[in-house]
């Protein structure tokens, strides 16, 4: 157990579950990685940050064991009366602290807090827990520029039209056995179309390129460690090396291996899929959640659930391809 605190980058990602796992494992459909440095967690949110988006830079503390770690809800952690003097001492004696409030000298009632990398000083709990609330609500909004960050649903110009989307059928450097041929991945890419030109009532189409078998350089192990961000960035790489420049189409779908510490069937978000099965139906919701389409029928509109986690028996399982238009939706 460990005590882990900075600044970082935080990563949400829609996420449909493999057969094994209920759906209260995954909270609301979304799985989320937490990267500071060289290091990377899988992050377990709580509180508010349960529905925080992803963020290009959090300042956070929390408790990590091993590759797991549960951030705290609230970016400002007070140091306790034996942190404080530590860093007090540590600091420039000299110095009269003010507050980061109201700029006013702190007194005996002063309280030393972190945020992120840095020591601030309040006159008072009420000061820090004001400017805790001031950070949270700016924390609500999702920066839009990291992977993970779910397009909103009001630019729809852009689900109209054709799509080209690349498909990478990728295998690790101890995984060689490749998940998926060629012609399965046209054949289930076809199935995917079909869906949408159905659904769109002919408004959009999807043009797939599919790749050629790319090796990634770390074995299957480094993955479940790095996280399918890391996954990402090296399949950008091979396929460039190929060939294929990523940033020529409009989604990229990566099928790869499985990794155990992976427990989710698909991940989406950002432009980007991630596949753990050949199931077209997975592909299809998680190209979804890339045309700005969230879980639609996860928060049942007309029946209440026990922390909103409706059971898999119910018609509006919320990772079924139907939940991402179904009668239920609230965005529609």
């Amino acid at each position: 157990e460990e005590a882990v605190q900075g600044r970082g980058r935080l990563d949400v990602y829609w996420a449909s579950p493999l057969p094994g796992p209920e759906a209260a494992d995954l909270h609301c459909g979304k799985v989320a990685y937490l990267t500071m440095g060289e290091r990377v967690w899988r992050a377990y949110l709580y509180g508010r940050r349960r529905t925080q988006m992803s963020q290009e830079e959090v300042a956070f503390h929390g408790i990590a064991v091993g590759n797991a770690l549960a951030l705290d809800e609230k970016p400002l952690r007070p140091l306790t009366p034996e942190e404080a003097l530590v860093t007090q001492s540590l600091s420039d004696a000299g110095r009269s602290p003010v507050c980061a409030a109201c700029g006013e000298p702190v007194g005996s009632d002063g309280v030393l807090a972190q945020l992120g990398d840095e020591f601030v000083w309040f006159c008072n709990k009420s000061h820090l827990n004001e400017v805790n609330r001031g950070l949270m609500a700016a924390e609500a909004e999702p920066s839009g520029d990291t992977i993970g960050s779910t397009p909103p649903p009001q630019y729809a110009n852009w689900t109209l039209g054709t799509k080209r989307v690349l498909y990478l059928r990728v295998v690790f450097r101890d995984d060689i056995l490749e998940p998926i041929t060629a012609s399965e991945a046209m054949e289930a890419m076809k199935q995917v179309n079909d869906f949408y030109a159905e659904a769109s009532g002919g408004k959009t189409e999807l043009v797939t390129t599919v790749s050629s078998t790319l090796t990634l350089p770390h074995p299957n192990e480094f993955y479940g460690i790095a996280g399918p961000g890391a996954l990402l960035g090296d399949a950008q790489v091979q396929a460039l090396a190929a060939g294929y420049a990523a940033d020529e189409y409009d989604l990229l779908l990566i099928r790869h291996p499985n990794v155990d510490a992976f427990t989710w069937a698909g991940l989406g978000g950002g432009g980007v899929a991630w596949l753990q099965t050949s199931n077209v139906g997975v592909a299809v919701h998680e190209i979804g959640h890339n045309y700005g389409l969230p879980h639609a029928n996860f928060w049942e509109t007309r029946r209440n659930f026990p922390d909103g986690f409706p059971l898999r028996n119910q018609n509006n399982y919320p990772f079924d391809t139907s939940s991402l238009v179904g009668r239920d939706s609230i965005i529609g």
